[in-house]
């Protein structure tokens, strides 16, 4: 709850000016194409930002899948991903349960794409000339922006409106101005990406520069791909990322990501923040060698997808 009321903060708040009563407590429509619940932290989303950002008020959370993500699924995704780190995904047995379901996970998997694609713009007419937080991925935003523009549709939302995506481009080729058409289309000052792991209490959101700014009480460490041995804290290092949140109580504070970032030691940010400034080129190691990097995440719909293809493959 901490880190969902920094990120408010964050997103609302212009920094080095002093925070309104209204950057904490007006409620703000938040739009979330993802699921209302689940038992992982990014299907946690909408639970913790109904309270934060919401304040409790149901009418102003608006989410693409109103039930809880499957956990089945996520356990299956879990599996092969720890599976394909040992070299083989052959021996992941399936209990007969999820085979079971496999149709209805199937037919989830295939058709929520598009349900998340007519979710976003079917609450954005209902939300025109309103504050709305929007949440989503570029390529989803972009496809969105692209079909209103073209039937007549822009500033759709209010002043104030916080559009966040990311996600990377998921294979898609946008145009140099996918940026500039999202926010003409939803009436936002600017695109926001956000930088976390659910494995951290600490997450970030682009300043004003397209920099990463990590909580102050976070410490970064940039390790070498070959070595895994920290490299100096100066000049402009790239390598993997490696950061230290004491904040985090229930593990140790710890984590080496499979991300590799870039860091300016040596020179400010214009913003104004102090902390070091991540550039926005983040990439995955794993991407960069070839699909061999031996740390990933199975809380992704990348992993979702592997896991229903492999549930598919079974002859029923």
């Amino acid at each position: 709850m901490t880190t969902v009321r920094g990120f408010r903060v964050q997103l609302g708040q212009k920094f080095g000016t002093e925070p309104t009563e209204a950057d904490f407590n007006d409620k703000i429509h938040t739009l979330i194409p993802l699921y209302r619940n689940g038992h992982t932290s990014s299907s946690r989303f909408a639970h913790y930002f109904r309270d934060v950002f919401c304040h409790g008020d149901d009418n102003y959370l608006h989410v693409a899948f109103n039930f809880k993500l499957s956990s089945d699924l996520m356990w299956l995704a879990a599996r092969l991903r720890a599976a394909a780190a040992k070299g083989d995904v052959t021996r992941v047995d399936v209990p007969e349960v999820l085979l079971a379901r496999r149709a209805e996970l199937e037919k989830m998997n295939t058709e929520a794409p598009a349900q998340r694609i007519a979710f976003v713009r079917k609450v954005a007419q209902e939300l025109r000339g309103k504050r709305v937080f929007a949440l989503g991925t570029s390529p989803m935003f972009y496809e969105i922006a692209e079909k209103g523009l073209a039937e007549g549709m822009k500033g759709m939302f209010g002043p104030g409106s916080i559009l966040m995506g990311g996600g990377g481009h998921k294979g898609m080729v946008l145009p140099d101005n996918w940026a500039q058409m999202c926010l003409d289309f939803f009436g936002a000052d600017r695109m926001m990406t956000g930088y976390g792991m659910t494995e951290m209490n600490a997450m970030t959101v682009t300043c004003e520069h397209d920099h990463y700014h990590m909580m102050p009480w976070v410490t970064i460490f940039i390790l070498d791909l070959d070595t895994g041995k920290p490299k100096p804290r100066s000049g402009v290092q790239t390598g993997r990322a490696a950061f230290f949140d004491p904040t985090h109580d229930g593990t140790w504070g710890g984590i080496i990501t499979g991300d590799q970032i870039t860091i300016d030691w040596d020179t400010p940010c214009p913003c104004g923040r102090v902390t070091p400034a991540i550039k926005p080129a983040i990439a995955r190691v794993s991407e960069l060698q070839g699909g061999d990097d031996k740390i990933s995440c199975a809380a992704t719909p990348s992993a979702q997808a592997e896991a229903m293809e492999y549930l598919t493959s079974f002859d029923l």
